[in-house]
């Protein structure tokens, strides 16, 4: 393959948490967070979540006190809304 099948439609796609979460595992493990990160600041690209994901985020990492050492964790909980790096507007 010389490049992946890229999607042809116009329409947003409902993806599961698993595909996203197994996407961005590949990117980590490839080193390339940073640059992916900047790739989507440099095109503005978004993904829009669901409220009821958001809830879902904010409550498993509460419950789960997975909010020690990452400030973004923490700023997703102390938001009523979003976080400023987890929202767009």
């Amino acid at each position: 393959m010389d490049r992946p099948y890229r999607y042809q439609g116009s329409d947003p796609l409902h993806v599961s948490a698993e595909a996203v979460f197994d996407a961005v595992k590949a990117i980590v493990s490839s080193g390339q967070e940073q640059a992916f990160i900047a790739k989507c600041n440099e095109v503005g690209a978004f993904v829009s979540v669901e409220p009821q994901f958001i809830n879902l985020v904010k409550d498993f990492i509460f419950e789960n006190k997975s909010i020690s050492s990452i400030e973004t964790a923490r700023e997703l909980l102390r938001s009523a809304r979003c976080s400023r790096g987890l929202a767009s507007n």
